[in-house]
């Protein structure tokens, strides 16, 4: 697929030189003068130490877009190796689009959760143009901080961004041929790294969404629904009669399609396929709860959220706050 075009305009193909023979992976302009990438993709010895200069023609920085070549002054490396992060830092600012940085999400912006939906850019070819691709969020990796996405990367993506929206998210550090998946660092490695690297992103103004934290998957069964949402659901029928049953449907709706592009239309409630609220008030409300939660924890969380809390009875907020807790920590 095309590459989203401030993403496309950010994002360079990286050549290492070694020994008579090319790499090349990807990267992102974070700032004017510094490259975020992946440490195996600029120093895939091992033999480089942070801030040397280096040798103008081991490093080259390129795009078949509209940056023109930079020159890599030096790299910059964490502290500890075991981490595959890396800054490619220039000895000036690419004079062909010196303001294209990438922004990165806020330090706390939510975690992805199994099913999230992401745009991952690099270079299926060491001449070919800046590609983007979409893959699905299969879980966190046992490393910490670290995820799985549902699809192996072609070579050239390696350090290339991950990106949640317009804003950068993760780096991508390996691949699995053979299991067919790909990882990558979050934002808590990322921030960590750029901070004791001295660099200041140019940050989001896009907060997270607060369905961010509820995943996508696997459904809740309509059992568990009924049994810790019993007082809640008859302070609905209470609360939304007729018209306002139905908006209140509307409202989880509209939230839960802002919350991201993952599910669409088939991942909200469809009103006309439960009894209508001036005929069977209660049927309605247990309805709706009921098929929230057969499209997704998010989907519950949002018509949870769509609430009125200060409107509840105490019996019923309890619930509430029970069952949002639950869902953010709903086994994928």
């Amino acid at each position: 697929m095309p590459a989203p075009n401030e993403a496309a305009r950010t994002t360079v193909r990286i050549r290492h030189r070694a020994n008579g023979a090319d790499t090349f992976g990807a990267g992102v302009f974070i700032t004017p003068t510094a490259i975020l990438s992946a440490r195996h993709v600029l120093d895939p010895l091992r033999r480089y130490a942070s801030d040397v200069p280096l040798r103008e023609d081991v490093l080259r920085v390129d795009t078949a877009g509209s940056l023109a070549h930079a020159r890599v002054e030096s790299v910059r490396l964490p502290a500890d190796p075991d981490i595959d992060l890396a800054l490619a830092m220039l000895a000036s600012a690419n004079a062909a689009a010196p303001e294209a940085c990438v922004a990165v999400h806020r330090p706390g912006h939510a975690a992805f959760a199994t099913g999230d939906e992401l745009a991952i850019l690099g270079f299926a070819m060491a001449d070919g143009a800046v590609q983007a691709d979409r893959y699905t969020v299969l879980g966190g990796h046992p490393n910490a901080g670290c995820y799985i996405a549902n699809r192996a990367v072609p070579e050239g993506y390696s350090g290339g961004p991950v990106m949640a929206g317009d804003a950068l998210a993760g780096i991508v550090y390996a691949r699995h041929q053979t299991q067919g998946q790909s990882y990558f660092y979050g934002l808590e490695h990322i921030h960590a790294f750029l901070a004791a690297a001295g660099i200041a992103p140019r940050l989001s103004e896009v907060g997270a969404h607060p369905l961010r934290r509820y995943p996508i998957g696997p459904f809740v069964s309509r059992i568990t629904v009924h049994t810790m949402l019993g007082a809640l659901i008859g302070a609905h029928v209470a609360l939304y009669q007729g018209l306002a049953a139905i908006e209140q449907i509307y409202l989880a709706n509209a939230a839960r399609i802002a919350c991201g592009p993952d599910t669409g239309d088939s991942g909200v409630i469809d009103p006309a396929r439960l009894p209508h609220p001036y005929v069977d008030l209660a049927g309605f409300w247990h309805g709706a709860f009921s098929l929230a939660g057969l499209k997704s924890p998010r989907m519950l969380a949002a018509l949870l959220l769509a609430t009125d809390d200060d409107a509840l009875p105490p019996a019923a907020r309890s619930e509430r706050a029970r069952m949002l807790s639950t869902l953010a920590a709903w086994p994928s």
